[in-house]
Order: structure tokens, then C-alpha cells, then sequence
């Protein structure tokens, strides 16, 4: 069993060991004692025994107690130290005692020494213990973030702060200390009131808790919060003020940041056009805005209120489906739909509804949104769309219809007078007047057949918008078109320069493309300078959802500004040198505005012009 007390004995003689033993036993200590009787000993002892306490005698033949004590020190081993001798004088006594020494026994009163050990053994228990503490709170003052002071109200000075201050303040614990000033300058001005405020509070006993802005060093403007615990005498007057400051600046940005988040969250509320309810999971009503407070009276005749049902707002007859959509929006569902209610002024009113449930992390449902949107405006746009619908399929059957007439029941008569027209050529009449007439008729009546061709033409290009579309190859489309019109481009010593990188194919109705491409390929070798072959470039090019085609030549060009309003009017024609019917710029705009595009010129005389074809893609 280990002993309880571990006694290192520096004693040189033998019996004296021996009766510092017996003097222990005698007493009933439980111990296990060391002796050695050099310094040496002394030293290794220290170091390899760890003593709880250390007995030593005055005076050996190489070794005296004040070096003893002396290597004790050095050791770092903080336990008590007992002198034991046959003599001391009084000032030694003292001296010994000063230089650290827990006590001193004679060696014919040794009946005092088990006492003196337990006391000295226990006091440097409770003063390790104490000064631990001490070490501890004093590491805790120096290192943690919050400044600690202390304030002499009596004579008005800072008695302590911590070094905390220096990264609080930009000021050193000494600065503070030299300068009672200081405090009133690191005080930002728009608190300088404050100190007048609490004082009051001060003078009366109460802890207070502040906060407030401050000053840097560096002129940053920080916020602090103090707690500062005041400490009365017995007469009730302020002596003493202790506190504690922390950094709050982080906090309080992040305070303010939420607060402008809410602002903005609230105006957003305040100011969508939606109709916005907030609900728990129990289908109370915990918030809303104006909108919907506004509407629930001229809808349901009811005031929205925080805290009742929303069921209070449905028709009974509407409660079983409400339950249904509860159920599926407590389980994460989304639920849509759009609904009609009658007006209390009168009239109805359309509503696009969404029910959205609000979850926790853990896949609780804590509240449901419900917003709605007023629609009549779409749904009576829609409305009227469906008329309009369906007056332009009715009107689209009768130019359908039409176009038939056109075809069949109108050029049927024009070609029997076409006819009719060339038998009569056949005749020689002696009449020159006669003759004029019939030649005029002819002339007239197949002038009258073409137009019914233009006609018939604009009218199946309009009727065949809703023709099936196909992958056009334009590689491959202005080849078909080159095979075509071979001798044109021969005769004229044209080229066709194409650049498809960025685009060579196309979703569209193939026919309608080829038309725009061979109109104005055509009319780009057409209207071509005497003096130069025809160079017609065609380049595309991807900008968003659109495909850009342009068409450019080095041919004649166009006074815009002459001609520009009427380029693509039917039957306009503004170089007569040329032949032509006025029909191609007619057509291609007709197409590409049929394809869903647009169609643009750029162009001045005599450097060509450039036809651009936005088409969707």
C-alpha cells in the first residue's frame, strides 16, 4: 500500500534521521521517507523521488539549508520546505522564512514536526490550488476576446483592463491606464449622452447593459455592448464599477443586413399584384398582405384576420377538395389550378391558384403559402382569341373557297374567251377597225388570265403555311437552284458565293425556302452593272433563337429613299430596263413572313444592295 506522505530528509547524522522517524511514526503519519546526506543525493532525490515535502537540517559538512532551499526552487518542484536543526537565531529564523521556508522545528521539540508537516502540506495544497486558479483566470484575462475592467470611482481611475483592449480599441492596456481621458475618446459622438443615463443607473445599484458605438484607433467606426456591474458602500455611494465589453460590430451588420432583407422582403409582399396568404400547418392564417386582405372582403365578404381558419373562406361545398389539396401539399406536392368566384359587387373574376407547402430540414411541414393571381384579363384574352380564332378559320375557309372560284370557276370562262379570242385572229377582216378591237380583246383577256395566275399563286402560298416541314440542306438547296437557272447564270457570267458554317441547315417548308433563295439569287444577276459580272454572296449566321441569311450583290442597288416604302408591294417595278412582272419582292416577303421572319434591305446606287432574312430557328 503507498504511502501517504513522500518526506525527502537531508541529514548527515544517522540518529537524528532516525529520531525525525520515530517522531512521525510516533504520531501515526503514514509515510515513506528518503534520507540522503550530500547535495548530490539532495539532487537526485528531488528529481527522481518526488517528494510531498522536503525535511532538511541546517548545516552539513559541503551543504547548508539556504542552498538547499535554493535548489528546491530550481527544480520547479513547488512543495514545502521544513528546517530542521539544533540552533537558530532569530534573524536567521526570519531570513529562512523570507526566502521561502514553510516552517522551522528544533530538534528537541520534534514532538511539533508531525503537526508542522500536515499544516505545511495542506496550506501549499491550498495555495497550489489557489494560485492555479489564479494562473488561470489570469491566462483567461489575457487571452480571451472580451475586454475586462475595473474602475476606482472613488478617485477616478481605471484600476485594470485587459489586454483584450488593444484589438478592441486600437489602444494598449497601458495607454488606458496612463489616460483616464481615453474612454471619452474612443465614445463615438452620437453616444455621448448615454454616459449621463447610466450613471444614474450606477448611483442606484443597477447592472447595466449598453450598447453603443465606438472609434477606433484607425477611425473605424465599430460597435461595442457592455455589461457593467456597479458596487455601492455601506453608505450607498458609488465606488467601484467592473464590466465586460465585447465586439458586437459582425452582429450588429448582420442585425441590420436582416432587417434591410425584411424591408425588402415586406415591399416585395406589399408590392406584387399576387394575393398572398400565409398559413400553419393547421391551416391557420399567420400573415398576409394588403392584396389579399383587400380581396378576401370583396370575394368572400370576410376580413382576413391572423389566427383564423382558412376554411372560414371556402364554401362548404369546397371544403372536401381543399382537404384533398392539404394532403398533397403536406406531403411536398405543388398544387395548380385556375377557379372562378363571383364578385359581391357583381361580375366574376378569374384566378390562377398555387398552394405550396414551407419545410424544415427534417422534411417537416411547418406552414403552406397560398397565392393567387387575378387572370380575368388573360382568360378574357383568351376568350376573345378563341373568337377571333374562329373567325379567321371561317374566313380562311372562305378564301379557300375562293381561291377555288379562282381557280376553276372564274378561269374557265377567262380561257373560253381566250379562245374565242384567238379564233377570231384567225379571220382576215377588211375592217382596220374591227381588227384593232379584236386584238385589243385578246390583249385585254390574257392581261386579265395573268393576273388570276398572280392571284391564284399568292393564295396557295397563303394556304400552304400549315404544310409539313422538313431538314433543308442550303448547300444543297442553292445547288438545286444553280441547276435551274444554269443559263441565266451562264449568260451573265455569275457566281454564287456561299458561306453555310455557322449554319447549313434549316427545320422549315422546303418550298417556301427555295422560292425566297431563287427571288432573290435571280434578281441579284438580273439587276446586275453592264460593266461587271454578277457576284451574289449568301452567308448565315446564328444570333439567339433566330437564323440571319444574307443575300448580297454587287449590282445596281436601289434609291431607298425613292423606293424604299413600296420595295415589296405587289406589281411594283422601279427599273423598267429589265423584265418583270413586280411579283418577286411580293412573294418573298409573303414567305418569310409566313416562315414566322422578317425581311430587310440595305442598299445604295450603284454599289448593290444587301438583302437580310431573319427566320426562328
Amino acid at each position: 500500500m503507498p504511502a501517504d506522505i513522500k518526506i525527502l530528509h537531508l541529514e548527515d547524522v544517522p540518529t537524528d534521521a532516525m529520531l525525525v522517524t520515530y517522531a512521525l511514526e510516533k504520531a501515526g503519519l503514514k509515510f515513506e521517507k528518503l534520507d540522503v546526506d550530500t547535495k548530490e543525493a539532495y539532487t537526485a532525490g528531488l528529481n527522481s523521488f518526488k517528494p510531498d515535502i522536503i525535511l532538511s537540517d541546517h548545516s552539513l559538512p559541503d551543504f547548508k539549508s539556504p542552498e538547499a532551499l535554493a535548489v528546491l526552487k530550481e527544480s520547479g518542484l513547488n512543495v514545502p520546505f521544513i528546517l530542521i536543526t539544533s540552533t537558530i537565531s532569530e534573524e536567521f529564523a526570519v531570513s529562512i522564512m523570507q526566502m521561502g521556508a514553510a516552517d522551522y522545528i528544533l530538534k528537541d521539540r520534534l514532538q511539533r514536526l508531525p503537526n508542522a508537516v500536515l499544516n505545511a502540506i495542506e496550506k501549499y495544497k491550498i495555495n497550489a490550488e489557489r494560485r492555479k486558479a489564479f494562473e488561470d483566470l489570469n491566462r483567461l484575462f489575457n487571452t480571451i476576446d472580451e475586454v475586462f475592467f475595473s474602475r476606482d470611482m472613488v478617485n477616478g481611475r481605471l484600476i485594470q483592463i485587459s489586454p483584450a483592449c488593444k484589438n478592441m480599441y486600437g489602444y494598449t492596456s497601458e495607454e488606458f491606464l496612463a489616460d483616464p481621458g481615453l474612454w471619452g475618446q474612443i465614445t463615438h459622438p452620437d453616444y455621448a449622452h448615454i454616459g449621463k443615463e447610466i450613471n444614474e443607473k450606477f448611483n442606484r445599484g443597477e447592472t447595466v447593459l449598453i450598447q453603443y458605438k465606438i472609434i477606433h484607433r484607425d477611425q473605424r467606426e465599430r460597435w461595442a455592448e457592455s455589461k457593467i456591474i456597479p458596487t455601492l458602500n455601506d453608505s450607498g455611494v458609488l465606488v467601484r464599477l467592473d464590466g465586460v465589453t465585447r465586439d458586437i460590430t459582425d452582429r450588429k451588420k448582420a442585425e441590420l443586413s436582416l432587417i434591410r432583407s425584411e424591408a425588402n422582403l415586406r415591399s416585395v409582399f406589399e408590392n406584387t399584384d399576387l394575393y398572398i396568404v400565409l398559413l400553419d400547418s393547421n391551416l391557420k392564417v399567420v400573415s398576409y398582405n394588403s392584396n389579399a386582405f383587400h380581396k378576401s372582403i370583396g370575394v368572400f365578404g370576410k376580413r382576413l384576420s391572423a389566427g383564423s381558419s382558412a376554411f372560414n373562406y371556402f364554401p362548404k361545398e369546397r371544403w372536401p377538395v381543399i382537404k384533398g389539396i392539404l394532403q398533397k401539399v403536406r406531403i411536398g406536392e405543388t398544387v395548380d389550378y385556375e377557379t372562378i368566384y363571383n364578385i359581391s359587387g357583381g361580375g366574376k373574376e378569374w384566378f390562377d391558384v398555387r398552394w405550396t407547402g414551407i419545410f424544415n430540414d427534417a422534411k417537416e411541414n411547418l406552414g403552406i403559402i397560398l397565392t393567387l393571381k387575378n387572370i380575368t384579363e388573360k382568360k378574357n384574352a383568351d376568350l376573345e382569341r378563341e373568337k377571333m380564332t374562329t373567325d379567321l378559320l371561317k374566313r380562311n375557309q372562305d378564301l379557300e373557297q375562293f381561291t377555288y372560284i379562282i381557280s376553276h370557276n372564274l378561269r374557265a370562262p377567262v380561257a373560253n374567251i381566250i379562245g374565242l379570242s384567238d379564233l377570231l385572229g384567225c379571220y382576215d377582216y377588211a375592217d382596220e377597225e374591227c381588227i384593232t378591237t379584236i386584238t385589243s380583246l385578246s390583249t385585254a383577256v390574257n392581261a386579265l388570265d395573268r393576273v388570276i395566275l398572280d392571284l391564284n399563286t399568292i393564295l396557295q402560298t397563303g394556304a400552304q403555311v400549315n404544310a409539313m416541314r422538313e431538314v433543308v440542306s442550303l448547300p444543297q438547296l442553292v445547288e438545286d437552284i444553280s441547276a435551274e437557272v444554269r443559263s441565266v447564270i451562264d449568260k451573265n457570267h455569275a457566281s454564287i458565293i456561299c458561306d453555310f458554317e455557322e449554319i447549313s441547315q434549316m427545320s422549315t417548308i422546303k418550298t417556301y425556302l427555295y422560292s425566297i433563295f431563287q427571288n432573290l439569287i435571280v434578281n441579284g444577276i438580273k439587276y446586275r452593272k453592264n460593266e461587271q459580272n454578277p457576284e451574289i454572296t449568301i452567308k448565315t449566321r446564328r444570333q439567339a433563337d433566330k437564323a440571319i441569311i444574307s443575300f448580297s450583290d454587287n449590282g445596281k442597288g436601289i434609291d431607298l429613299k425613292k423606293f424604299g416604302p413600296h420595295l415589296f408591294g405587289l406589281y411594283k417595278r422601279f427599273d423598267f430596263s429589265v423584265e418583270g412582272k413586280g411579283m418577286g419582292l411580293f412573294m418573298v416577303k409573303m414567305q418569310v413572313e409566313a416562315l414566322g421572319g422578317t425581311i430587310t434591305v440595305r442598299s445604295n446606287l450603284g454599289k448593290g444592295s444587301e438583302f437580310v432574312v431573319e427566320l426562328p430557328v
